[in-house]
């Protein structure tokens, strides 16, 4: 576990916010925007907001690894007729080289974790929201790294973590899964073991039993090659109370509409805002899933 000075940042410092372009689809103001990074270079991110009225509660979205900044955009739109405003932000390995310096593991995720806590900020100056009404969505990368995020970062008040790893640096040691396996025989085994061991300070395990007092949404696919069963209900063992679990049939690491529809009840539960309407969660059940990108 690192010291917790590892993740702080100058919260004086301007956030340097630039909006880069700006259009209206479905009733959401989508804004392509950067601000800066604390670790230098700058965070290349979508400020999705209600037309009107203003937002009542705000959401950071943390990516796959096989995705970006896109993966949430379509049911972030859906979501801003409930009040949310969202963040979706891109990984400092998704990022353009001119967006700033290139940087090796695990300097990446400890810049995405500090990257996620500058964006309660923006969410915060930009939209004047209260701290209790911010919640955090992570899938597979997004969700292993939030598990992180959710023991450093207490004005989240809500966080769903879908398909997350509980140890990186253990699992990607020992596990039979195919994308593990296959990172892990590609890299001499002396190399891959100073790799693991810079990881390891980073395992969510460290860090997701001192979430509380944040609530935490766990959410896992039952046919998922990615994430086996034992090692999802490991991480939800670990976490600190409240939480739940759910696990989803027929579909894989890139969840389903169930799953969607879940989140969007939970965290407006959570997150003090009304039910969805039977409209609005028909047009959740429309929004496409992921699909990787190539890297």
């Amino acid at each position: 576990m690192l010291d917790p000075s590892s993740f702080a940042y100058d919260q004086q410092a301007p956030l340097a916010l630039e909006i880069l372009a700006e259009h209206v689809q479905d009733g959401a103001l989508i804004q392509d925007i950067t601000y800066a990074s604390p670790h230098g270079g700058k965070v290349p991110a979508y400020l999705i907001l209600p037309v009107q009225p203003s937002p009542q509660a705000g959401l950071i979205f943390g990516h796959w690894g096989e995705g970006d900044r896109t993966e949430f955009v379509d049911e972030a739109i859906v979501l801003t007729r409930l009040g949310f405003v969202s963040l979706c932000l891109d990984a400092p390995g998704r990022r353009p080289a001119e967006y700033g310096p290139q940087r090796t593991q695990p300097q990446m995720e400890l810049q995405w974790i500090v990257d996620v806590r500058l964006g309660v900020d923006v969410l915060l100056e930009t939209c004047l929201l209260p701290p209790e009404h911010i919640g955090y969505v992570g899938h597979s990368y997004g969700a292993t790294f939030g598990g992180v995020v959710a023991g450093v970062e207490q004005r989240i008040s809500a966080f769903v973590l879908m398909a997350g790893w509980y140890a990186l640096s253990e699992l990607a040691r020992t596990s039979a899964v195919p994308v593990l396996a296959e990172a892990r025989n590609k890299i001499p085994a002396k190399v891959f073991a100073i790799y693991m061991d810079a990881m390891a300070p980073l395992d969510a395990r460290h860090y997701i039993n001192h979430a509380a007092p944040s609530h935490l949404f766990f959410q896992f696919a039952e046919n998922d090659t990615g994430v086996v069963a034992g090692d999802g209900y490991r991480y939800f063992e670990l976490a600190s109370e409240p939480k739940k679990i759910a696990w989803y049939e027929n579909c894989g690491h890139e969840f389903n509409a169930q799953a969607r529809l879940d989140r969007a009840i939970w965290l407006c539960k959570t997150l003090h805002l009304a039910q969805p309407s039977q409209e609005i969660l028909q047009l959740l059940e429309q929004v496409p899933p992921p699909t990787p990108l190539e890297r």
